[in-house]
């Protein structure tokens, strides 16, 4: 995505200057639709130096808060927890990216092939891992629910740390090609990170590629297996209804609900959000531009990309409104961290911080026999 963004803003500069030559300055109109043109121009800039460094900074802290409370011991052995502490890891390694590439636009910092190389690599190995976390979040959900007589003997075979470590694997894998494909050249007098010329078809497969793992095929499994959670969550309301129902397992079904809406509203918004994006993408790779881009394209493709870098800071947010144990378990850490700073020999304090986890601690099912299991219904 940011090998696309830099060769727009390059194409709009130069369709500026072909427009220059091609007119009459005579024409009265010249000066205006220049002084437009750069009008505008000037504004997506300047909406995009403010808003990505914000982006940046509030994703950063949420993803940072959230990876706190899903890492936490009474939230560890939760459904998902594990992806989703994941997901914050990913987001955050994209973002700190996107920081980099940003302030090498505004004061080039890129100046070697070894820290430009760096960059592309880290910002292709977390997007892919971004999506393909939300994939995983999301396919447990769909086993949950929709296939919840067989739910325990898959899910209890599959441990997220062992997904989530293959898939930083395959990621490192797939994208080594950027340690050795990207270099620094000059254009108009400034540095910028570009593919060697020498790979030129290479790059073009991997493109392709890359767009299939990355975006058709995830969004295609994400949107199947959201349909089928809906569908399957309107089948059970449907006929809980009739059902006569104990008050055990009334509050159970009714948790199992609270977390699939709230997993369900993460991986919707992020396809929301990555949607304009990817249809972008998907024209430039179907239709090649051999002319000058027109201004409204690059307007267009700029405001998609922000969009899009919003998909890697919004998850904290979903989680603090919707997710009514995650918003116990962060006001219990910042609890926890502002009693720190009070002076010891407070004893009160103490009992009653110890009082309120161990409360929250039972929110952990526990097996027949003792022995702590995966609870796949709070979040």
């Amino acid at each position: 995505m940011a090998d696309v963004t830099v060769s727009y803003n390059i194409q709009a500069d130069d369709e500026v200057n072909t427009e220059q030559t091609s007119l009459s300055f005579n024409d009265s109109g010249f000066y205006r639709d220049m002084s437009d043109q750069r009008a505008l121009l000037y504004a997506v800039t300047l909406t995009r130096n403010i808003f990505v460094p914000t982006n940046v900074l509030v994703g950063l802290m949420g993803n940072f808060l959230a990876l706190a409370v899903f890492t936490a011991s009474h939230q560890r052995h939760l459904s998902s927890s594990g992806y989703l502490a994941a997901l914050a890891c990913a987001d955050n390694l994209f973002l700190v990216s996107l920081f980099v590439t940003w302030l090498d636009g505004i004061r080039p910092i890129l100046m070697s092939d070894g820290s430009c190389r760096v960059i592309i690599f880290i910002t292709y190995i977390s997007s892919f891992l971004s999506v393909w976390y939300v994939v995983c979040f999301t396919s447990e959900r769909y086993i949950a629910i929709c296939h919840s007589l067989r739910a325990p003997m898959i899910l209890g075979k599959l441990s997220e740390k062992a997904v989530v470590i293959v898939l930083v694997i395959l990621a490192c894998l797939l994208y080594n090609f950027a340690l050795w494909t990207t270099s620094v050249a000059q254009y108009r007098g400034r540095p910028i990170c570009i593919s060697d010329d020498t790979y030129f078809e290479l790059m073009n497969i991997v493109t392709w590629i890359d767009t299939a793992i990355t975006m058709i095929i995830p969004f295609l499994l994400i949107l199947f297996m959201n349909l089928r959670i809906v569908w399957c969550v309107f089948m059970y309301q449907s006929k809980r209804r009739s059902i006569l129902q104990t008050h055990t397992t009334a509050v159970k079904n009714t948790s199992q609900m609270r977390i699939t809406r709230t997993l369900l509203l993460v991986s919707t918004t992020f396809l929301v959000l990555n949607l304009p994006s990817h249809v972008i993408r998907l024209e430039q790779l179907i239709i090649s531009h051999r002319g000058p881009v027109p201004l409204y394209k690059m307007l267009i493709q700029e405001l998609t990309q922000l969009i899009y870098y919003s998909t890697f800071s919004v998850n904290f947010f979903l989680y603090a409104i919707y997710g009514k144990h995650f918003k116990r378990s962060l006001k219990i850490m910042l609890n926890n961290l502002c009693r720190r700073k009070q002076p010891r020999g407070s004893e009160w304090s103490r009992s009653d911080y110890n009082r309120t986890s161990l409360t929250s601690m039972h929110m952990i099912q526990r097996n027949t026999n003792g022995s702590m299991s995966k609870n796949y219904n709070d979040l």
